[in-house]
């Protein structure tokens, strides 16, 4: 049935409301050497199991076939970006250019990263 938990923000980032109650244990942060580029599990399934999400300098990239092939999460509205990471997570080349702004991002006190 999926996670009912919820959180609302003011303008300002402050918290206007929040259902916390979760129906599954926390994910986990996995942040790489460089300090721009974080790998997080997702709770959207792929086809090999759980997803991961790549953030790079404040972009989500979802997997390609492989673990070092990423595209950008904005692919169904044109977005042609691509990254290629070793499998260590570094990013090793980039391909084109994004046709949008990056998402809004929130980082909790807890480290979670939250898009708004």
């Amino acid at each position: 049935m999926g996670c009912k938990a919820r959180i609302k923000l003011h303008d300002d980032g402050s918290i206007l409301n929040s259902l916390l109650t979760h129906d599954h244990d926390p994910p986990k942060v996995h942040v790489t050497s460089s300090d721009s580029t974080e790998f997080i599990p997702s709770n959207r399934h792929s086809g090999r199991g759980m997803g991961t999400i790549l953030v790079y300098r404040g972009f989500t990239f979802s997997r390609m076939k492989t673990n070092t092939r990423w595209y950008c999460s904005k692919t169904a509205f044109g977005c042609k970006m691509r990254l290629r990471t070793t499998p260590e997570g570094q990013v090793i080349e980039s391909q084109n250019e994004h046709n949008h702004d990056p998402p809004n991002l929130f980082r909790c006190v807890d480290g979670k990263l939250h898009r708004c």
